[in-house]
């Protein structure tokens, strides 16, 4: 349980908690068993006066994102996990806010956006040339700027709402960018999408496929207005500033 020397001096809860990155356990009934667990909603609730404390929940954007092709067990559950933790935030919280950023990026980024830059930073060449999808991000300064506007202005409107940079962009624009910002010389080529669809098929990677080639767009216009926020920082001066740090942390 969670433990606070004085737990009646919070004014307000964000709920950060979450696991995404877990290749173990791809199975649903395994993962499912393992959140009931460690379920940090209930554990919450059972600490906190839910019907007094305004309750901020990060949840994802891939929580409307189950009826999508070609995803895998453990995307599925995450998905699944992440809309029954909404749900008992709605059934419990009396002032609560629900936010669902795709990818979030910037200093200190892990998993495959730092293997991006990595990538790289190193010369690699990569088939990402004429890759016309469309993906949103968001920048790390942003979604703390609008958590911070939220409990400002005491905006917990008991809605769940999409979150963005504002800018959709390429998988190919994002690899141009990111080389501009870390100093490199752009060495992507050219594949048929059709075939690297096919390939990474046969290597039951489809998951990755999407990730780099697909399409993710999610729509912030109810944030936008009921909010009345929008981000500070644009993606390429996102982009700038994570490449600043990836060059002081590893060069």
């Amino acid at each position: 349980n969670i433990k606070l020397a004085d737990k009646n001096n919070v004014s307000y809860i964000v709920n950060l908690a979450g696991k995404a990155h877990d290749t173990k356990k791809n199975d649903f009934k395994i993962y499912k068993e393992k959140h009931n667990i460690i379920n940090i909603e209930k554990n919450i609730r059972n600490n906190f006066d839910c019907n007094k404390i305004p309750f901020i929940q990060v949840s994802s954007a891939k929580a409307d994102d189950t009826s999508r092709k070609n995803i895998d067990n453990m995307k599925m559950s995450y998905s699944l996990l992440k809309l029954r933790s909404e749900a008992y935030v709605k059934k419990y919280f009396k002032k609560y806010i629900i936010l669902r950023p795709p990818l979030l990026y910037g200093p200190n980024v892990k998993a495959n956006f730092l293997a991006l830059m990595t990538l790289i930073s190193y010369g690699i060449p990569l088939p990402l040339k004429k890759v016309k999808n469309l993906r949103n991000y968001v920048y790390v300064e942003n979604f703390v700027d609008l958590i911070s506007h939220i409990i400002s202005n005491k905006k917990f409107l008991n809605k769940s709402y999409f979150v963005n940079d504002s800018d959709a962009i390429s998988t190919f624009e994002l690899y141009n960018l990111i080389n501009k910002y870390l100093e490199k010389k752009p060495n992507a080529f050219y594949i048929n999408s059709n075939f690297l669809k096919f390939i990474f098929r046969l290597l039951n990677k489809s998951n990755i496929y999407d990730k780099i080639y697909g399409d993710f767009i999610v729509n912030d216009f109810n944030l936008v207005k009921d909010l009345n926020w929008k981000p500070k920082y644009n993606f390429e001066k996102g982009i700038k500033k994570t490449c600043f740090w990836y060059k002081s942390r590893f060069k």
